[in-house]
């Protein structure tokens, strides 16, 4: 294993948030010496940096600047090389998504070249990048894309709690998710295009369809083995999580997805401190909703993983803990540590710490496998460069396929989906009971009419007692009571209902947490006496209710009434 750190100021010693990497003119042989590659650098100072990398030059040599993207208003959190040549998407704090296209290399020789590649004034650009598209529909700071396995499609997550589908030739979004209960702070897409995750600091995995566009599992706890006893565990790091990124991914063949921000609680109890373990949770592709490993971080939260793409033999010597005939190696980036991993033990084979004098962002492998990129927050990128054989010998055979995962979409996963426009989704007790309880009341007014008994009600059962404010009262008729039989009536709370003339033309809307409920008012209202009130003046203190319209406001008051005797 080689490391080294070549003394370039990159984006002028601003931290480097995020790199990505790719083969340049899709050059790579044999001989990975000869590799040359592409890197796409990301920082505050609102620029895209495009780099030229030639391994056979020598890594003490460095990178050599090919182009400056500087369309950002504000810091660059993420970029990515699509699969396929030719495009990369940034994306910024302005919640703003830029798609780069390549036109062509300006007429400039790369190697061996005496000319500098710094000017007097800034940057000689040695390619050409255009705008593609500008995707916005995000309301705040992006941090962490994805692109499709067709590179027609991008997958972003974002500060205001939601993760969207893009698709790029439209440059609109094609599908919006139910919304996280934090920061979306890590996304990934299948490479088998089955499959969508998100990761966010609401301590929730949540597993998306791409077929169905439902989320068929929302992870977030398992029951762990400590000590021999079977306990259970959250599985996430919440808000308190010190890192702004959760970047996770899958294995190069799909066989699994393994996730950042992992711990194991090893005690909880409600009276002392949660006591856990950091670690990366690994999920298998038969069963995305619980972990079939954990890699243990020690100390140190994980805030990055990245698969290497190239695949290995099996040890002999060792256990084989997968299916799969085959090694995949992986590396955790923790704030000051690189652990590499593999499949065939729990336990890294290498790692690498001190590189850097701050806290490490962003990792990501070159397309050969054999070196990795390491970017951190003193403005340096490290490179970490295996020698032909160190890490194992290459895998030539068939990917393992999974066999049929329909049985993983289960009936019970269907029910976990969540309404966002149902009151149900508040976090409140309160507004939950009195959402039940208008549940009670609609079903209950449904079968009233269906038994058409809903006139024999009479009119005195809405009453205003005060005319500042309306108030519904609940009636004590023996017909009414099979639906609420042990609710005490003395102290109930209800929304204010408004109307006016307009309104009353055969309904009143009940507005409850943004949600019109119809009701008829010929089954609880005289709509003739409150017109004749309006009419004489004598219900001008009726509060005006505002045009259809406009959106309604989330609060709404609520006041108790006593129950009529």
């Amino acid at each position: 294993m080689k490391i080294c750190t070549p003394q370039i100021s990159y984006h002028s010693r601003d931290p480097i948030f995020t790199l990505d990497v790719q083969q340049y003119d899709g050059h790579i042989n044999q001989n990975s010496e000869s590799a040359r590659y592409r890197i796409a650098t990301g920082s505050y100072d609102n620029h895209v940096l495009l780099w030229y990398w030639d391994q056979s030059s020598g890594q003490k040599q460095g990178p050599k600047i090919l182009a400056d993207l500087n369309r950002h208003q504000k810091g660059v959190n993420v970029v990515r090389f699509s699969p396929t040549p030719g495009l990369l998407a940034s994306a910024d704090s302005a919640a703003v998504i830029i798609i780069w296209k390549f036109e062509c290399a300006l007429n400039e020789s790369l190697e061996g070249s005496e000319q500098p590649i710094l000017d007097d004034y800034g940057v000689k650009n040695l390619e050409q990048w255009v705008v593609l598209k500008q995707l916005r529909k995000h309301l705040e700071e992006i941090i962490d894309i994805h692109w499709s396995p067709d590179s027609q499609y991008l997958i972003s997550g974002s500060v205001d709690n939601y993760a969207y589908v893009w698709d790029i030739n439209k440059g609109t979004p094609q599908e919006s998710f139910a919304p996280h209960h934090s920061y979306v702070q890590g996304v990934t897409w299948d490479p088998l295009n089955d499959y969508i995750v998100t990761l966010s600091a609401d301590r929730c995995m949540r597993v998306i369809s791409t077929q169905t566009k439902r989320t068929i599992f929302r992870v977030s706890k398992s029951i762990v083995k400590i000590k021999g006893e079977a306990k259970s565990s959250r599985l996430f790091y919440d808000d308190s999580f010190r890192s702004f990124y959760r970047r996770f991914c899958f294995s190069p063949g799909g066989e699994f997805v393994i996730a950042s921000s992992g711990i194991i609680e090893t005690e909880n109890d409600g009276n002392k401190d949660v006591k856990f373990i950091n670690c990366c949770h690994l999920f298998l592709r038969n069963a995305l909703n619980k972990p079939a490993a954990s890699y243990l971080t020690e100390s140190k939260h994980a805030l990055a993983v990245a698969c290497c793409p190239l695949l290995f033999e099996l040890r002999p010597t060792a256990k084989n803990n997968f299916p799969f005939p085959y090694r995949i190696v992986f590396a955790i980036a923790t704030p000051d540590t690189v652990l590499f991993y593999d499949t065939q033990q729990e336990t890294p084979f290498a790692f690498v710490s001190d590189i850097h004098y701050a806290r490490l962002c962003d990792i990501c492998w070159t397309h050969d496998g054999r070196t990795l990129l390491v970017s951190s927050f003193d403005g340096y990128i490290t490179f970490i460069t295996f020698d032909d054989g160190e890490i194992g010998l290459p895998y030539k055979g068939p990917i393992y396929k999974f066999e049929q995962q329909s049985h993983i979409i289960s009936n019970d996963a269907e029910k976990q989906e969540v309404n966002i426009a149902s009151p149900n989704e508040l976090k409140t007790p309160e507004s939950a009971k009195i959402t039940s309880y208008f549940m009670k009341l609609i079903k209950h007014d449904k079968q009233e009419k269906e038994a058409q008994i809903s006139n024999k009600r009479k009119a005195d059962n809405i009453l205003c007692v005060d005319h500042s404010t309306p108030k519904k009262m609940l009636s004590t008729q023996s017909e009414h009571s099979e639906s609420i039989s042990t609710t005490d009536t003395s102290t109930l709370v209800f929304p204010v209902i408004t109307c006016k003339k307009s309104d009353l033309n055969g309904k009143i809307f009940i507005n409850y947490e943004g949600k019109s409920t119809d009701r008829n008012v010929n089954e609880s209202m005289d709509t003739q006496k409150v017109e004749h009130e309006i009419a004489n003046g004598t219900n001008e203190s009726r509060p005006t209710p505002p045009p259809v319209n406009v959106k309604k406001p989330r609060r709404v008051e609520f006041t108790t009434l006593t129950a009529r005797k």
